[in-house]
């Protein structure tokens, strides 16, 4: 196991990196369609 861990820190590193990205663009997305719904609201 340890072996391994030291022999690809790599892999943890890609592993890792990629879940803040992901949150950060879901939230984006989510921040923006409320934005489109409630600017759609008040044109109404």
């Amino acid at each position: 196991m340890f072996s391994s861990l030291h022999l690809s820190p790599d892999v943890e590193t890609n592993a890792i990196v990629p879940v803040p990205i992901q949150i950060l663009t879901l939230t984006l997305t989510l921040v923006l369609q409320v934005a489109d719904h409630a600017h759609v609201m008040r044109s109404n």
